[in-house]
């Protein structure tokens, strides 16, 4: 047990309810770790969250054959190890080891899990602030990545973005009627992103959907500008570009195609500010959805807007997992390490039955 006023001297805790305060306080503990300890191993049941006091931590993820790979380090007070127990499948992603001796506020992950489904305006809150705070660790790594020369996970032309969910039918445009807000519904509906959501706010959110059709080289959102709407495309291909304003040019980071594939995730996270630049490959369709008209809905539903940010970390998870292949291409030189560790990274969430367990 601790005083709930050491809780609010971390920016994580800032806001929530007296009642969601004490629940936490009651149930958390400081722990010390020596040097070299290890605070969470990869592929562990994410039985608790970590936030840093004081020292410096190491996160590093598996590499067959070769040292445990370095992928960030974090000193800031109030750091969080274990984000992975807020999204499925519960896992640790990453081992995390002390570089110095380290204390630690510990939170038993079921503390979350009963304020998220006791109390849904305070879990909403908890959920924007994972996601805040995994969008930093994601820009910080994003960074790592850039100044080790590597544009891409392979290479420009052949990058991994992520494994790709169990085989289903593929969804075609032509499937729906897209010029009826009942038809766009039916679409968003059967995308990953909103698939199993309230059919009633799905509904409400395809009336406020703008169609848009732009040509090849068309720049969708440069980076560090203003993030206003959420796109999910229809068809087409789109270039994620990290770029700034001496640098037009750019390094290609990754592309994205598939219809209802979700991109500019961060208007709904704050600083509300696009990560990377955007661009069109080719003539491509999408449906954007203006950030306010989520964020309402959010608000007036928070249930919604759990379920909301819980398909953000997944979406933050999956950028994590393909920069991190992309330090392992880098560091070793060998697209079969990277490869595997591509497979090892998303171990937990692939079905044992999916055809890349098989690959030799």
């Amino acid at each position: 047990m601790v005083e709930p006023r050491i809780l609010q001297r971390l920016t994580f805790f800032r806001g929530l309810g007296r009642k969601a305060l004490a629940l936490i306080a009651e149930q958390a503990e400081i722990r010390d770790y020596e040097n070299n300890a290890v605070v969470a191993t990869q592929h562990d049941r994410a039985i608790a969250v970590y936030f840093l006091l004081s020292g410096t931590v190491q996160f590093l993820i598996r590499v067959e054959g070769e040292d445990d790979l370095l992928v960030a380090v974090g000193r800031e007070p109030g750091l969080i190890v274990g984000w992975a127990a807020f999204r499925a499948p519960y896992r640790y992603t990453t081992s995390a080891r002390c570089e110095q001796a380290c204390r630690f506020l510990r939170v038993p992950h079921d503390v979350f899990d009963r304020i998220l489904n006791e109390d849904r305006e305070t879990g909403l809150l908890l959920m924007r602030r994972v996601a805040e705070a995994m969008a930093q660790r994601l820009e910080f790594e994003r960074e790592s990545l850039l100044e080790s020369g590597c544009g891409g996970v392979l290479g420009p032309s052949r990058a991994i973005d992520a494994v790709p969910p169990e085989p289903r039918r593929q969804i075609e445009p032509a499937d729906w009627d897209l010029r009826s807000a009942s038809g766009v519904a039916d679409l968003l509906e059967h995308t990953h992103f909103f698939e199993g959501m309230d059919g009633r706010l799905i509904a409400w959110l395809a009336d406020q959907a703008v169609e848009m059709r732009v040509a090849a080289g068309t720049t969708l959102f440069r980076r560090q500008r203003v993030a206003d709407r959420l796109y999910l495309v229809i068809a087409g291909r789109i270039g994620f570009v990290a770029d700034d304003e001496e640098d037009a040019q750019g390094t290609m980071l990754r592309t994205l195609s598939g219809l209802g594939e979700p991109l500019g995730w961060s208007a709904l996270d704050d600083p509300r500010r696009y990560r990377d630049t955007c661009v069109a490959l080719e003539p491509s369709r999408l449906r954007a959805l203006p950030s306010l008209s989520l964020e309402r809905l959010c608000e007036e539903e928070p249930d919604f807007g759990i379920a909301l940010f819980k398909r953000v970390l997944q979406l933050i998870g999956s950028r994590l997992r393909s920069i991190r292949v992309g330090l392992v291409a880098r560091r070793y030189a060998k697209e079969t390490l990277a490869v595997r560790a591509l497979l090892d990274q998303a171990a937990e969430s692939l079905h044992v039955s999916s055809a890349l367990h098989k690959i030799p």
